[in-house]
């Protein structure tokens, strides 16, 4: 598949439909990073339709980017400038994007058959974890089961980086 990617070392994924999420949502976040030693902050605002996914961002000095990707596949990225590393491609993004909000359902039909979605509550933090070859690659923290309406920590152990996305608007 042209369209497949690695979200971790050797993990290939493709992306998956917009068609499986059923709300239309937009939010707000702060979102902070840190890749190799970096520390990259920005504001951003994120779209989720079954339509498309949207995200555009604005970073704290001033460059903007938005990045667009329909239900038909198109990913449309355009940026002032070009200000993130490698490891932050818009298919890397938008992939994390239908890792923290799609539904699990989606995510155990579409992801590779060796990885393993698991999702807890331990009464205070909501957790989607994945797992490949018995490792856990990726963790995913929310403060709130409505995914919505929480501030996500987002580690893809892996690849090396951390975000979080805190809520600023609903």
């Amino acid at each position: 598949n042209n369209d497949s990617f690695y979200i971790t070392g050797n993990v290939k994924s493709t992306l998956m439909p917009t068609g499986y999420l059923t709300d239309i949502v937009t939010l707000v976040h702060t979102f902070t990073a840190e890749y190799k030693g970096d520390a990259y902050t920005l504001t951003s605002v994120l779209k989720l339709a079954p339509e498309e996914m949207v995200i555009a961002g604005l970073t704290d000095i001033g460059r903007l980017f938005t990045i667009s990707y329909n239900a038909a596949g198109v990913i449309t990225a355009e940026t002032s400038d070009l200000f993130v590393p490698e490891a932050f491609k818009p298919e890397y993004i938008l992939s994390d994007i239908q890792l923290i909000y799609f539904p699990a359902a989606a995510l155990n039909e579409n992801l590779p058959a060796d990885v393993s979605v698991k999702e807890y509550d331990n009464g205070v933090y909501a957790y989607r974890d994945f797992f490949a070859a018995g490792q856990r690659i990726i963790s995913i923290k929310y403060d709130n089961a409505d995914k919505y309406a929480a501030n996500i920590d987002f580690t893809n152990f892996e690849r090396g980086y951390a975000y979080r996305l805190e809520l600023l608007e609903q």
